[in-house]
């Protein structure tokens, strides 16, 4: 059965039980609207809303989210593990080059190759999270707090959800990012656990600490090392539209939505796409 909402007044209405699918007919505009309506269905009914955002996602106008299950699909944790172990394989030489230069490069012998931190994930518990070191080891976070309270409360200039010119980043660390091979070490993670290879990204603790209830919901799904919201644009996207992406892949996880995003992910990575 079918349940139409043509106006902001009948979102009153209870769905009857038999629901199969809600459907939105009035124009959704903006991502605290658009997580508000699909909250207050998705755990009756596939969730069909009207809007123009999102384009490249939308079938018949809608941005369709599915009703909420528990768990992932059975071949998540296969899959995860397969593609972890196959690229630290093959990459394992440039790994080793890659240490050396940032050790080389480093002003002094005491400063690190990773870089460490803790990360939030979706059981909100804090898990260390491992990249290249592209930073300066003694660095100061305050500036990226402040960069990023703006964007969660959407005051940030412009539509990056980065900090670009951040100056904290190394020379060497500036080509690591932009070439996306700072993020490699992660597959670590996703062998022991903590992440996925698909997924949001995973915050850190003082950014959740700065979320409105309503951008908590990209905390529903394990965290990843990519997911929609690089595929739709990486930094391009404010940070608001990248929570209606990540609770979209969290209410719509499956193994076809996780290939075309990963075939996505690769053209996104080597054309630099929103990378900075």
């Amino acid at each position: 059965m079918i349940f139409e909402i043509n106006s902001k007044e009948e979102l009153k209405k209870e769905i009857p039980l038999n629901t199969g699918r809600v459907k939105i007919n009035f124009e959704v505009s903006t991502p605290r609207e658009m997580v508000e309506i699909v909250s207050k269905y998705k755990d009756n009914a596939d969730v069909w809303v009207r809007t123009n955002m999102f384009k490249r996602l939308l079938v018949d106008g809608c941005l369709v989210f599915k009703k909420q299950k528990k768990g992932t699909y059975k071949l998540k944790r296969t899959l995860d593990v397969c593609i972890a172990a196959l690229v630290l394989i093959l990459t394992s030489p440039l790994l080793l080059i890659v240490s050396m230069i940032v050790k080389f490069s480093a002003s002094t012998s005491k400063e690190p190759v990773f870089f460490r931190q803790n990360r939030i994930s979706n059981n909100g518990k804090a898990f260390l999270f491992y990249k290249f070191r592209t930073m300066e080891h003694s660095n100061n976070d305050d500036i990226h707090y402040e960069y990023m309270k703006k964007s969660i409360q959407g005051k940030a200039h412009g539509k990056v959800y980065k900090l670009v010119n951040d100056p904290r980043v190394t020379k060497i660390g500036k080509w690591l990012r932009r070439l996306s091979i700072d993020e490699i070490p992660q597959f670590i993670n996703v062998l022991k656990g903590d992440m996925s290879v698909i997924g949001p990204r995973p915050p850190i603790l003082y950014e959740v600490e700065l979320y409105e209830d309503w951008q908590k919901v990209r905390l529903m799904a394990k965290p990843g090392m990519t997911g929609l919201w690089q595929v739709a644009g990486r930094s391009l996207l404010s940070f608001n539209e990248m929570v209606v992406l990540d609770f979209f892949y969290a209410l719509n996880q499956s193994l076809k939505l996780d290939l075309y995003i990963l075939f996505h992910t690769i053209p996104a990575v080597l054309f630099l796409k929103g990378a900075y």
